[in-house]
């Protein structure tokens, strides 16, 4: 008889494993997540990125603030907003020390959304800044909302490769017309 309950508290934890990670797994919008975070009512977005020539591991880490107006703006908001984003099971581990082999051509980016007006949260607090970050670490996306104090580590996204590319290409097209 004890023999059957070890064996149904071992399923019925596994079950409840299981439960959990569909849970903290399942994809969502920026705006699903946080409602009041709309990155189109966002006053400007600051953007650095680095891409690796030749295998220059030093090289030049560029930065464009992006304004309401430039289609860039447009691009980068329509981007994240209409994106689906997942947590991670490893983002609950300790982060530890990352390091990548890099290759000609691999990037980096990170985009902070400036809220200038505060934004009222749930908790009726007001917050203002760089409430909403989406980081591109070589392949790895954190995200960070700064009014929840909360960050994706190892955040997914459907076609994440070509979605990074097509984020760096947004920054690097307002290059020319960003401050």
């Amino acid at each position: 008889m004890k023999l059957n309950w070890k064996r149904l508290s071992l399923v019925l934890a596994f079950i409840l494993f299981l439960a959990f990670g569909f849970w903290y797994t399942q994809e969502t919008t920026i705006q699903d997540h946080a409602p009041e975070l709309d990155p189109a009512l966002c006053q400007s977005i600051t953007a650095w990125y680095f891409v690796n020539q030749k295998g220059d591991r030093d090289g030049e880490r560029k930065e464009v603030t992006i304004q309401p107006g430039d289609p860039a703006f447009d691009q980068l908001v329509g981007l994240v907003r209409n994106q689906k984003f997942s947590k991670s099971l490893s983002g609950l581990l300790p982060l530890g020390s990352r390091s990548v082999r890099l290759e000609e051509g691999d990037f980096q980016w990170e985009l902070h959304f400036n809220f200038n007006t505060p934004i009222t949260t749930p908790d009726g607090n007001g917050h203002a800044g760089p409430l909403l970050q989406v980081h591109n670490w070589y392949g790895t996306l954190n995200l960070t909302f700064a009014h929840l104090d909360e960050i994706w580590r190892d955040a997914s996204t459907g076609n994440k490769t070509n979605w990074s590319v097509q984020v760096l290409e947004a920054i690097q097209s307002a290059e020319g017309t960003g401050t």
